[in-house]
């Protein structure tokens, strides 16, 4: 169900922080800086899946709903290492466990109109938070050999994260297509006084004859790598730590639109091949969307791969908590 995750992220430990994306999360351990990722992004971009006319995405798809707040999850990570004795050595790629008790909580929900009530009823803008907790731990295994020799230096850990993909319920749009963000949002583009962050993703949804402007925004608040533990086993050492996210997701959307929904990829461990290069080496990919179901390289996947949360019950779930 290969799907994009790498609405990026970043970790620390060892007292380094590293670079982080919206999804995968990286650092750099022993004090070396962390290396920027290759970016591999396809040259063919594929069309979406359009439902027949008339017809909503999420019914054409089969879209199951839950209230839950909470999911569990699997994902993957991996180690770049490095062999300073060696001068032809460089970039070796280990590839851990994976992550198997991943868990993504959505701790809080909720929204205010842009500009005033006087505004809302007159048909303005609401903006919405919703804020996210991702825990999952870390396990490898690696020989005494590769231990002396790569872990001593420094390496670079990175792992992925299952992101919520904000989406359209009545297109499929992929509301952040993560490395193609609009950072062209002018003042005045949702209507005079509204001003919009540069940083938002900036969506036209058409249903119904009507057109409605949607922006998004995910951010990294924190992100922690720590308490790494190690014990010999034999002729293997094995190693855990456990890693945290916090991410908010920041929309802005007409104040009678209810199509807005969270996408999360129940388990991405069968994404790891599609993240190789020839030479068996990990890579970031970035994550664009044809649909919420397409990549734009034409990997499609199954609504049964997914969690899909209604942004309008966590609202009214998350009220009831404020």
């Amino acid at each position: 169900m290969v799907t994009g995750k790498k609405k990026l992220i970043t970790a620390a430990a060892a007292g380094c922080l590293a670079l982080a994306l919206a999804g995968t999360s990286s650092l750099t351990m022993a004090g070396s800086p962390a290396l920027a990722a290759e970016d591999k992004t396809e040259d063919v971009m594929h069309g979406p899946d359009v439902p027949p006319k008339g017809m909503r995405y999420d019914e054409w798809k089969g879209f199951e709903y839950t209230k839950d707040t909470e999911f569990d999850l699997r994902t993957f990570w991996t180690i770049t290492m490095y062999d300073h004795s060696n001068p032809e050595s460089h970039d070796l790629f280990r590839d851990p466990e994976n992550v198997e008790d991943a868990v993504l909580k959505i701790v809080d929900a909720k929204s205010e109109p842009v500009g005033g009530e006087m505004k809302l009823r007159s048909g303005g803008f609401v903006d919405i938070t919703v804020e996210l907790y991702w825990t999952g731990t870390m396990n490898g295994i690696e020989s005494a050999y590769a231990y002396e020799h790569y872990y001593k230096n420094p390496f670079y850990v990175q792992w992925s994260e299952n992101a919520a993909y904000p989406c359209d319920a009545y297109t499929g749009t992929s509301l952040l297509n993560y490395f193609s963000t609009n950072d062209d949002a002018a003042d005045d583009s949702i209507s005079p006084g509204q001003a919009s962050a540069s940083s938002m993703a900036e969506s036209d949804i058409t249903w119904n004859g009507r057109t409605y402007r949607l922006f998004a925004q995910s951010d990294i608040r924190n992100a922690s790598f720590s308490d790494w533990y190690e014990r010999q086993d034999g002729d293997k050492y094995r190693f855990t730590c456990p890693a945290a996210l916090e991410t908010t997701l920041t929309f802005r959307v007409p104040a009678d639109y209810d199509g807005l929904v969270l996408a999360i990829d129940k388990d991405i461990t069968d994404e790891r091949d599609h993240y190789l290069t020839e030479n068996g080496e990990f890579i970031n990919s970035s994550d664009l969307y044809a649909d919420i179901l397409t990549r734009s390289d034409g990997i499609k996947q199954s609504a049964d791969d997914f969690y899909f949360i209604r942004v309008s019950d966590l609202l009214e779930y998350f009220k009831e908590k404020h």
